[in-house]
């Protein structure tokens, strides 16, 4: 039922809503294009939505998690615009405005390809970039780091997933994920926000979440978690500059995710942040807190 709803009207009203908020963030300097990824990939185009050249700096690329959008990062990266010399999001495959084909099963690799090709594009060498992740998008920021070193200037994880976890560690994330009801969907979003849902609210994020997660594409892609290189100490020691930033009210993922980067994360070229109340996806409801945080961050390092 919750497959059929997707594919229905919902799913017409949603990319609706959805491509009006890209043509929204015109109003603050963003465009909306399309990358052609190599046909070997399979997948087509990635969306993305970026500014303009302000300066000759480091281009700033957000990687958004695990069902989620470059849209999610509106309320943060709007209040960028003025300091960073351009700021780029991306739709990840079969997230957001990136389609896929029919039949296409969504894989952990295909995410990664497509995010280090993307980049490779993007960015060229004399300016380098900084990449900021959430959740699996911290994964991929990582793995992405590694794969175009040459490329990256600072990375920024932002309650990053990725750690070593336990089987059963990640199965406790999966079934967090597993919105096999309307009740569930909504004890999801009480997770995700602890200290109150933010506008649309309660109902209509979880009659979302609960037709979004859902989709078949997401659901292939959940389990290979299991068997997905995870990053290991030696990944975190090649590591740049590194912002993480882990809130106290992070109820998603395992706190041993903590332990492992705070512990793995070279000291002299890190900075850990664990304020009080930022949830998982901080930027939704303190924004403005989030961006002062990363804009001391890289003031202090000459990434702007």
């Amino acid at each position: 039922m919750v497959h059929r709803l997707w594919q229905g009207p919902f799913r017409r009203v949603v990319d609706k809503v959805w491509h009006l908020r890209v043509m929204s963030l015109a109003k603050s300097g963003f465009h909306s294009y399309q990358h052609k990824l190599p046909a070997d990939l399979g997948i087509g185009r990635m969306h993305a939505i970026a500014t303009g050249d302000r300066g000759d700096g480091p281009i700033w690329i957000f990687v958004h998690g695990f069902t989620s959008q470059a849209l999610d990062w509106e309320p943060l990266i709007t209040k960028l615009t003025d300091d960073c010399s351009k700021i780029v999001a991306m739709d990840l495959p079969g997230h957001g405005l990136t389609g896929l084909p029919k039949g296409h099963i969504l894989s952990g690799d295909d995410v990664l390809e497509a995010t280090v090709d993307f980049v490779r594009h993007e960015v060229p060498i004399e300016r380098g970039c900084v990449v900021v992740g959430n959740s699996m998008g911290g994964l991929v920021a990582a793995k992405l780091t590694m794969r175009v070193r040459e490329l990256v200037r600072g990375t920024v994880l932002i309650s990053p997933f990725g750690a070593p976890y336990t089987n059963e560690e990640i199965d406790t994330v999966l079934d967090q994920f597993t919105l096999s009801d309307y009740k569930r969907a909504k004890n999801f979003v009480r997770q995700l926000f602890p200290n109150g849902v933010p506008p649309p609210g309660l109902r209509a994020m979880a009659i979302y979440m609960w037709a979004h997660f859902n989709r078949k594409h997401l659901l292939d892609l959940m389990p290979q978690a299991h068997n997905y290189p995870m990053l290991t100490a030696s990944d975190m020691a090649s590591m740049p500059e590194t912002l993480l930033i882990w809130g106290t009210d992070d109820f998603i993922l395992p706190s041993s995710g903590l332990d492992f980067f705070r512990n793995g994360l070279p000291a002299r070229s890190s900075t850990i942040l664990t304020p009080p109340r930022y949830n998982h996806m901080p930027f939704f409801e303190m924004s403005q807190h989030v961006a002062n945080d990363i804009k001391h961050w890289a003031e202090a390092h000459k990434l702007l």
